[in-house]
């Protein structure tokens, strides 16, 4: 009688040690709907510029047995890593192969180390923590991938580069070039003036006669300082050059 009494209290340990590890969570969620959301920090666009800054500007790196050679990025606190959308049907994370919509955040710092955010729904971003520890809350998570963000983020824009505004070709600086085109060879083509070099040092557009006629003016190079700190130009010596653009004629005038 004590033989099976002992053998039923065994059974019931090993009741209670099967069901409690099959108790144990697995994963832990929290899902962000996008397309009905003001997320500031964890949304599709934040996501997106940080996978392709990681494609372009990190380096190759295995962190776990699934891939082979993941895009990833170092910053000062968190190293960030990106799956592929096809799983190990791209082990080896080749870029023409597919899309990688699932970045992988490590802190080693923390108790759960490992955070991932799937964006593959246009509409639902997934944010997870794969085997959790007991007390990990929904807010951890967020406070996770949340820091993990800005801070990628700050060093993106840190590193784009200061764009030079590049001069936009309006119809009037067409009309321009053109006049300055059109000048030069009738300048070359007058006998006063065909013996002297001149520099070009003033274009102007006027109206004559109820058209825009274009005044380019030239000045002989012995008359032009070379270096602008001497003073102004020295006065007289000006040719003139009217430009119509419509009849594609020109006039030479000369100042004294």
């Amino acid at each position: 009688m004590f033989r099976k009494k002992a053998v039923q209290a065994v059974l019931i340990v090993l009741y209670l040690s099967i069901s409690q590890s099959y108790a144990e969570t697995i994963e832990l969620n929290l899902r962000i709907r996008n397309d009905k959301n003001d997320e500031k920090i964890i949304n599709r666009a934040s996501l997106t510029t940080i996978k392709e800054f990681i494609i372009k500007n990190g380096l190759r790196e295995t962190y776990s047995q699934m891939f082979n050679n993941n895009p990833a990025y170092h910053s000062k606190q968190f190293a960030f890593y990106l799956n592929p959308d096809t799983g190990q049907a791209n082990i080896n994370c080749e870029l023409d192969k597919s899309d990688f919509q699932t970045l992988v955040i490590r802190d080693s710092q923390r108790k759960n180390q490992y955070c991932y955010i799937e964006f593959t729904d246009k509409n639902v971003i997934n944010v997870s923590i794969p085997h959790p520890s007991e007390d990990l809350t929904i807010s951890q998570i967020r406070d996770f991938a949340s820091q993990a963000i800005e801070e990628i983020l700050i060093e993106i824009n840190k590193n784009k580069p200061v764009l030079k505004s590049t001069p936009v070709i309006t119809t009037n600086t067409t009309n321009l070039l053109e006049a300055i085109n059109l000048a030069i060879p009738a300048l070359k083509k007058d006998v006063l003036a065909n013996k002297t070099e001149y520099i070009l040092t003033a274009v102007q557009q006027n109206i004559r006669g109820g058209k825009y006629i274009w005044r380019v003016t030239f000045k002989p190079k012995e008359l032009v300082p070379d270096d602008p700190s001497e003073g102004p130009h020295t006065l007289g010596g000006e040719v003139f050059v009217n430009v119509d653009l419509g009849t594609k004629s020109t006039v030479i005038t000369y100042g004294e």
